[in-house]
């Protein structure tokens, strides 16, 4: 099955942000975000899936690394991917001080299924290029503009609730 997919990035300045912690219990706050995303994006447990977990228990501090995909449907063509990238490390003793940087980055992607002959013809991809072009254009930009909504206000509910610092990459 052929798909045409149209992607772009939800971050205008960078293609990610980045948020760092020094503390206590830095792992707690994977658990946290989570959340956060649940409460802003209105999203379920089944639109949030890890990709990576790995941790490390040679030696202390322990290291880990969490890859966190969450996504949001919008429409039939059209839903947001959000990637969240946990990397630090955790002391044994959990009130002992521990890092962890948290970057963030999202994409709207937006895909044509082309299943058909017909719709694998030059004629049917022109017209669907056309009804983007005149139509669909306009919709996917709204979306983009609440895909970087979403970015925001997750970013600055992390970054107020977990007291982080902040850059963009």
């Amino acid at each position: 099955m052929a798909i045409w997919r149209i992607e772009d990035d939800c971050i205008a300045k960078s293609s990610k942000l980045t948020l760092n912690y020094n503390g206590p219990n830095p792992f707690s706050i994977y658990q946290r975000v989570k959340n956060i995303i649940k409460l802003v994006m209105l999203v379920k447990g089944e639109d949030i899936w890890e990709r990576d977990f790995r941790w490390t228990n040679i030696g202390d501090p322990k290291s880990f690394f969490i890859r966190l995909y969450v996504s949001k449907k919008l429409d039939l063509r059209t839903s947001m991917l959000f990637e969240l990238v946990f990397q630090g490390s955790q002391p044994s003793d959990p009130n002992k001080n521990g890092n962890l940087t948290l970057s963030i980055s999202a994409r709207l992607i937006t895909d044509y299924k082309l299943e058909s002959a017909f719709q694998q013809s030059i004629l049917y991809r022109n017209l669907l290029r056309l009804y983007h072009l005149l139509f669909y254009n306009e919709v996917r930009r709204s979306f983009l503009n609440n895909c970087g909504e979403y970015i925001d206000k997750i970013f600055e509910r992390i970054r107020s609730e977990l007291k982080l610092e902040t850059k963009a990459v």
